[in-house]
């Protein structure tokens, strides 16, 4: 793999937990979407830290919630993109990750609960995104908003970016996304190298037309890769080496790289799918997150 200046690759050998994690190949059924929804609420606990206070928010007819750490600043909000393939990843997922990035970050964070496919197909969960991000246009400066969004949640983003670029609409300061889907074509290399390796998808990722119809993958509202990137904000991309979706990241970097973006990637050698959202349980995640606080930090304190 050429080396571009803008990827850096975090080759450090994996954690002991790491290891124990990759041992475990997890082989989800992703036709049963109730299943998975099922599975996830039942599964995943949500706490919330001491310091950090939690607020239902409707925008429209979504119930968002809305995390606030003790001694946050009222003027800067993250805007969270959940992943889940479009198709589940609501509900617990969406709330514990809010919370813990409010909490690892310090900044009032924003999880957005958008409709999901089958029952609500493209544009929906972009309506929504852009319903969200309009609520949080009216009561904070866009200079002080990042969109944070991991798998379908972080192509989400981009493709919101893609849409509010198509308004006219004011881009936020930066963008964080963990594990990118860009390319519901899976054209990219890693689909095809990766493959063996992938903790989550080895068996299949076969969901893209629950989400839209095949002639719709390459708009760039539903693949954000086939879109320019051309005036888009800061951009910071964490994705695991050993992903299907590596080459999503890279491709879309490349690109965004050619048209003038400050973009930066990090590829963490041997890692999984999301990987930091597992927070303080994963060496490898609490590393990644206290670079993405920097990351957040820096584009906040420098608008």
């Amino acid at each position: 793999m050429d080396k571009k200046p803008y990827v850096l690759f975090m080759n450090e050998s994996p954690s002991m937990i790491t290891r124990m994690i990759s041992k475990a190949r997890i082989s989800l059924n992703l036709g049963d979407t109730d299943k998975l929804r099922k599975l996830t609420e039942e599964k995943l606990k949500v706490k919330v830290p001491d310091g950090v206070s939690t607020e239902d928010v409707l925008i429209g007819n979504m119930c968002c919630l809305l995390s606030i750490p003790r001694g946050a600043s009222q003027d800067e909000c993250i805007m969270y993109l959940h992943g889940g393939g479009y198709t589940f990843g609501g509900g617990a997922y969406m709330r514990r990750n809010g919370i813990n990035f409010a909490d690892e970050f310090g900044v009032r964070t924003l999880s957005v609960e958008y409709r999901l496919a089958p029952e609500h197909k493209f544009p929906a969960a972009l309506d929504d995104a852009l319903s969200a991000y309009e609520y949080l246009l009216e009561r904070y400066s866009p200079s002080k908003i990042v969109i944070i969004g991991d798998s379908a949640g972080g192509g989400l983003a981009f493709s919101l970016l893609h849409k509010l670029k198509q308004i006219g609409k004011p881009f936020p300061k930066a963008i964080v996304a963990f594990s990118p889907w860009t390319d519901l074509m899976s054209r990219g290399e890693s689909h095809i190298t990766n493959r063996s390796k992938d903790l989550i998808f080895s068996r299949n990722m076969d969901f893209a037309s629950e989400y839209a119809s095949p002639e719709e993958y390459e708009n760039p509202l539903v693949s954000p890769i086939y879109g320019s990137f051309n005036g888009f904000p800061p951009i910071l991309i964490i994705v695991g080496g050993d992903e299907i979706l590596l080459s999503d990241s890279l491709d879309l970097a490349e690109k965004a790289h050619k048209e003038g973006v400050n973009v930066e990637v990090q590829v963490w050698n041997r890692m999984f799918h999301v990987f930091p959202v597992f927070g303080k349980s994963v060496p490898e995640a609490a590393r990644a997150m206290r670079y993405v606080t920097h990351f957040i930090d820096r584009h906040m304190t420098g608008s």
